[in-house]
């Protein structure tokens, strides 16, 4: 999935809607406990607020005891699931021109760093070569050569050993360097090609790769990445059945994990496929919610993603985190729907935001600083 700067103070997209609001003089709490704990401490916040006047002081109230991450699509767990971007995060050009994080995204290295750093899931893009094999591989095109006059291929016109030439067991670069228009971490697409170096570098892998080396503990977000223009309103139907029939034969390969597993997708036609095709593992919409421009509706509005998740009978959507922001009401419309809600974007790298989240009802967050979210969004709070 795609990263978007931040888009504060963004109308919202979808009409105002009724709902009740917390009173103002409630904080918000400052640690992630059970559910069952927040609910006390609300409750008695509340009963503290109707015995004293507004002059005197409430009493101190114990804060809910830390939780580890939640486990993805665990109705049960009594605290947000974090999942890691692309592995250990998108490889993005940071404030002092290095390449953050150090290690190739979307290869093995990076998946093992990522769970290394509390992800109880990984989030990462599958894409099939011309012989039907899925590959992890994130970008519409795969750019190589001289940066001033690059070549451009696409995966589906690749061979898998193709594929597998782009990179080397030893490191990067192979014989015509990976190329990209890179990112900066506030969200900015930098003008010109460079070439992708990173410190810590790995062979590109298959998704076969993924389940055949990483613990069946560790829960897959496998997205299906259709490279469909932006001004193109449905994938073409023969491209999104051999994607997902080449995809979910891999799955049902490595089925007697039990490894916990969602498919997602950008594209309707696919989600919709795919939950046609299967009903073991659950399917999830994702939509940018407007923080990009889409001829598609769904892709632009919430609202038309929550209708069109139920219509389609979909498990759940995954949003971009900066647009929920300011549309906070709307959780509770996706939670009354049954449906459930993730987030990804840049804005979950704030431990506070992905925190707040947790309260409003998100069931998980798409992160790429999982050092930063990992080490000071669950810290106790020493005040009130």
């Amino acid at each position: 999935m795609s990263q978007t700067a931040g888009t504060a103070g963004r109308p919202r997209q979808d009409g105002p809607l009724s709902r009740s609001v917390a009173p103002t003089s409630t904080p918000l709490i400052s640690a992630i406990g059970s559910k069952r704990e927040v609910a006390m401490v609300l409750q008695t916040r509340q009963h503290v607020a109707s015995k004293v006047s507004s002059s005197a002081k409430a009493p101190t109230v114990p804060q809910p005891q830390i939780q580890k991450f939640g486990r993805l699509l665990d109705r049960a767990s009594d605290c947000i699931a974090v999942g890691g971007h692309r592995g250990n995060g998108q490889n993005l050009i940071s404030d002092s021109g290095n390449m953050v994080p150090t290690t190739r995204e979307n290869t093995l290295a990076s998946f093992h760093s990522a769970v290394a750093n509390g992800a109880t899931f990984v989030e990462f893009d599958v894409q099939v070569t011309a012989d039907s094999v899925p590959v992890i591989w994130h970008d519409d095109l795969v750019v190589t050569g001289d940066p001033l006059a690059p070549t451009f291929r696409m995966i589906c016109d690749m061979t898998l050993a193709e594929f597998k030439g782009l990179s080397s067991s030893e490191g990067f670069p192979a014989a015509q360097p990976l190329l990209r228009r890179f990112h900066r971490q506030d969200g900015t697409l930098m003008p010109d090609y460079t070439v992708w170096r990173v410190v810590e570098d790995a062979e590109l892998p298959t998704l076969a790769d993924l389940f055949n080396d990483l613990p069946a503990t560790v829960a897959f977000d496998i997205e299906l990445k259709l490279t469909t223009p932006d001004d193109q309103l449905y994938a073409a139907p023969a491209e999104v059945t051999r994607m997902a029939s080449a995809v979910l034969t891999t799955v049902q390969r490595f089925s007697t994990q039990g490894r916990t597993i969602m498919f997602s997708s950008f594209c309707p036609c696919t989600c919709k496929q795919l939950k046609l095709s299967q009903s073991a593992y659950p399917v999830m919409f994702l939509s940018d919610i407007g923080a990009c421009w889409h001829i598609n509706p769904q892709r632009m509005s919430l609202l038309s993603a929550v209708n069109f998740a139920k219509e389609a009978g979909l498990n759940g959507l995954v949003v971009e985190t900066a647009e929920l922001k300011s549309q906070q009401h709307m959780v509770e419309v996706v939670r009354d729907q049954g449906l459930q809600l993730l987030t990804f974007g840049i804005d979950n790298n704030d431990p506070d935001w992905v925190r707040k989240q947790y309260f409003l009802g998100v069931h998980a967050a798409i992160v790429d600083e999982l050092p930063r979210v990992g080490s000071f969004a669950w810290a106790p709070a020493t005040s009130m």
